[in-house]
């Protein structure tokens, strides 16, 4: 039997509800502003892109455009198909507010952001940043 040292050194089991508030809580407040300041561009893109048809696209990747969905979905909604290739097409065309292009670990914080986000939505098998899940 357990002394009461021992029991008092440890907490009761937390319930999960508890445990994914906690979780929330320890992402820091710069990390999930840089998320939502990531995914705002993304989707400021998506309002004021003239062409939102996969079939209308330049193909240089292969894909087929018939499994690409349009781009009017929301990106953790998107299949990863149509993610990957759209994706691929915003960080081509994004640019700073002045119209100039981004440093490249600007662009590489964006990503990073956009995966996180992607992973807050149930998405973590879109891993945009592994190479071996090209779609």
């Amino acid at each position: 039997m357990a002394s009461s040292f021992t029991k008092k050194r440890f907490r009761e089991p937390e319930s999960v509800e508890h445990t994914i508030e906690n979780v929330k809580k320890s992402t820091p407040r710069s990390t999930m502003n840089k998320n939502r300041w990531a995914v705002r561009i993304f989707e400021e893109w998506q309002v004021v892109r003239e062409n939102k048809e996969a079939n209308r696209e330049e193909n240089p990747f292969k894909v087929n455009l018939e499994v690409v969905e349009n781009l009017n979905k929301p990106l953790w909604k998107m299949s990863l198909a149509s993610m990957n290739f759209w994706l691929i097409k915003f960080i081509q065309e994004l640019t700073d507010k002045d119209g100039d292009a981004y440093p490249g670990k600007t662009i590489y914080q964006i990503v990073c952001s956009i995966r996180r986000y992607l992973e807050e939505h149930g998405r973590a098998e879109a891993n945009i940043l592994d190479g071996k899940n090209y779609r």
